[in-house]
């Protein structure tokens, strides 16, 4: 079985989806998806099935699917900038 695994950068349009395998953890997804910013695992979150997981657990944290299906969202909040 897959998860279904998304991202879309901050501004962006179009959401990058990935089918991952089962059983890695929150942290090794993380490094399949392309485009986070390199600082995601100070700043980013990383959601299962629409709630939130403690930075701390990513490690530990391997989403399977069941009954219900899985879908792992990872999510960059812009940085502000500019003069």
């Amino acid at each position: 079985m897959t998860i279904l695994a998304v991202y879309r950068e901050p501004f962006g349009f179009e959401p990058q989806v990935y089918r991952l395998p089962e059983g890695e953890t929150l942290v090794q997804m993380a490094r399949r998806v392309r485009g986070l910013p390199q600082d995601f695992d100070r700043r980013g979150a990383i959601c299962v099935n629409g709630r939130p997981v403690p930075r701390e657990m990513w490690g530990r944290v391997r989403p399977r699917p069941g009954v219900v299906p899985v879908e792992v969202t990872f999510h960059a909040t812009p940085m502000g900038g500019g003069d």
